[in-house]
């Protein structure tokens, strides 16, 4: 999820579950790899990794596995009890705000469905987490004046914008 340290410890708002499942169980955007390129372990996680056959990789400086989580499956976490330290600590902005008691379960279920209705577009390629898509948009935006074709350009600036809006949408809503 978020590099090291991604524990935020949020005192749920009376009333509320201490973690959130039934958000999480509605949304699953972290595990998709929409917010996120990896999941940043520590030394706690390390002995469930390899149980759990995660492939531990080096990113700037810390260890984790990249997302999506093959774990994921069927909208639900298939390494529960327990998922891992990390992903249990977790918390995007609509989770802390549910859990704080500024988002009904409805208003952060809705923007979870905003992201997921989002993330469906047409001209997003499936079968790739977002934040992948988004490092190679970038990284064509300086080779669009190459394409040749109206159909290509097209292609181009409709992936462009697809990439803008999921962006613009989570950074607004689930990254802090």
């Amino acid at each position: 999820m978020a590099p090291p340290e991604a524990n935020h410890n949020v005192t749920p708002a009376p009333g509320r579950p201490s973690n959130g499942s039934a958000l999480c169980l509605a949304c699953g955007l972290c595990c998709q790899g929409a917010l996120h390129t990896h999941v940043a372990v520590s030394l706690f996680d390390r002995p469930r990794l390899s149980r759990l056959l995660l492939k531990v990789e080096s990113f700037a400086g810390h260890a984790g596995f990249r997302l999506p989580c093959p774990l994921y499956r069927e909208h639900r976490c298939s390494a529960y009890p327990p998922r891992l330290h990390a992903c249990h600590a977790y918390r995007c902005d609509v989770l802390t705000q549910y859990l704080e008691g500024r988002l009904s379960l409805e208003s952060a279920s809705a923007l979870a469905a905003g992201a997921t209705e989002l993330l469906a577009d047409p001209a997003l390629p499936k079968g790739q987490p977002f934040e992948r898509i988004r490092a190679a948009a970038r990284a064509a935006e300086g080779r669009a004046a190459l394409l040749t074709t109206p159909e290509s350009r097209a292609a181009h600036d409709a992936l462009q914008l697809a990439v803008e809006r999921v962006d613009v949408y989570l950074q607004r809503h689930f990254r802090k």
